[in-house]
């Protein structure tokens, strides 16, 4: 994983960050997309959205099943897997070749959380929880992806 991209919104209500996953052919992978709860229905995260596609012709993400937003997300993917123990949907978009979904899937299936806690059940320096929602912005954001 390399760091591609990081999106911050004035008074950092949303914020979203990209990589370049060499695991992966170096296709772009959404590693987060975080909108600040008072923030949320404003139609802020459509705008971040509309920069992030504009910037890349291809993306792909997860996204936890218990994600209350994932329906938003099935919305812009053109493609998407359910992992065979319901944990995780893969997105993406502007990938077409079937050799390249099937790494994609595999690779977004088998990362780490790259926020949150880590192996020994520590917390990350940075990361507040809020109940099963991690935030890695501030005490107020949840939604993550």
């Amino acid at each position: 994983m390399r760091l591609d991209s990081i999106y911050v919104s004035e008074g950092y209500s949303l914020a979203a960050i990209v990589t370049k996953e060499q695991a992966a052919s170096n296709l772009h992978y959404l590693d987060k997309f975080v909108v600040k709860e008072g923030s949320q229905g404003d139609g802020i995260a459509a705008v971040l959205w509309s920069k992030i596609t504009e910037d890349y012709s291809d993306l792909f993400w997860r996204v936890k099943t218990q994600n209350p937003i994932r329906n938003w997300y099935f919305q812009k993917a053109e493609g998407s897997w359910k992992d065979k123990d319901n944990e995780w949907v893969v997105f993406w978009y502007g990938i077409s070749d079937r050799q390249l979904m099937q790494q994609i899937i595999h690779h977004a299936l088998t990362m780490e959380e790259s926020f949150g806690v880590n192996t020994v059940g520590d917390k990350l320096p940075g990361v507040h929880t809020v109940g099963n929602k991690k935030s890695s912005i501030s005490e107020e954001s949840n939604n993550l992806l």
